[in-house]
């Protein structure tokens, strides 16, 4: 399904933007949303990458 997103103009820019956004955001707030550790330290690993 990620090929999707990035088969429709414009769709694949916000979703890299808005992962962006999340990566700044602090653990405590990511937790508060939901996500879970797992997800929280894989958005964190692909800061660096």
């Amino acid at each position: 399904m990620k090929f999707l997103l990035y088969a429709i103009p414009g769709l694949g820019d916000r979703r890299r933007r808005d992962e962006a956004r999340l990566r700044e955001m602090p653990d405590y707030l990511l937790e508060d949303i939901g996500l879970s550790r797992e997800h929280i330290n894989a958005l964190k690993r692909r800061r660096f990458s």
